[in-house]
């Protein structure tokens, strides 16, 4: 077994591709419903590389199990201003992954000029909201009723983590 994390190259879409459309249908961590397609989903990790943004991989034995993005905000004035998302394949959860992705990308981030990264989470969701204020993320607020649920209704926090200015 040789597990890596490295920066994400193009020829990753597959791969994180795969964990995303399994993370989606589990229906518990994402707010998406249906997954992209693997030429959408190639399109956005294209894009996001192009731009400079940090997105890393876990890999083992040369498969994808994992990944951490940070996408910068559309509008021109919040450009460093990144809303960061991770997802890990379901077998190799709570081995600290999802931690490790995010330190390198949290890390990447602030040297390449972000200076607040933010997420939202399931408000239901403790090893999740746990795992990012110990990052630092502190919460902000809560969204009532945001998403569907077959016992109602889910709650959303909005969280963030301000990062230290570099010289």
């Amino acid at each position: 077994m040789t597990l890596a994390l490295r920066v994400a190259r193009p020829a990753d879409a597959a791969g994180i591709h795969r964990v995303l459309s399994a993370i989606i249908r589990e229906g518990d961590y994402l707010m998406s419903h249906e997954p992209p397609t693997l030429a959408d989903y190639s399109h956005h990790l294209e894009g996001a590389l192009a731009l400079g943004a940090p997105v890393w991989v876990a890999v083992n034995d040369g498969a994808v199990i994992g990944w951490c993005d940070l996408h910068p905000r559309p509008e021109a004035a919040l450009r460093d201003v990144g809303r960061i998302g991770v997802g890990v394949a379901l077998i190799w959860r709570l081995q600290g992954l999802g931690r490790r992705l995010m330190q390198a990308v949290i890390e990447q981030a602030g040297l390449t000029g972000f200076r607040r990264i933010e997420l939202e989470v399931f408000a239901d969701n403790s090893v999740a909201i746990g795992l990012y204020q110990t990052l630092g993320f502190m919460i902000e607020g809560r969204h009532t009723a945001v998403r569907p649920a077959p016992d109602g209704y889910r709650d959303t926090l909005s969280m963030a983590l301000l990062l230290p200015e570099q010289p």
